[in-house]
């Protein structure tokens, strides 16, 4: 009876001893983890604002008083395009 009792643990052993092994090797034929890194963008969307835009003053050279009242305009049209923006 001592004879079966151990053939019966050697070959439980040699199963689990088996198995790992099987395991082992199964695990080395395992695809590797693909790591996924997530980038995050801004993404701008043109929206369409609703400025009513001033006239636009006249340009002459030898009138320097022109040359403020357009640099004013510029000004303005800045103004409310930039109030787009913040909406």
């Amino acid at each position: 009876m001592m004879k079966t009792e151990t053939k019966n643990r050697n070959c439980k052993f040699v199963f689990y001893i088996f198995v790992v092994v099987f395991l082992i090797i199964l695990a080395g034929c395992a695809d590797k983890q693909v790591i996924v890194k997530t980038e995050y963008k801004d993404v701008y969307v043109p929206v369409k604002c609703k400025v009513e835009l001033p006239n636009k003053p006249a340009f002459d050279e030898k009138n320097p008083q022109t040359a403020k009242e357009l640099s004013k305009y510029y000004k303005q049209i800045e103004i409310l395009l930039k109030g787009c923006i913040d909406e």
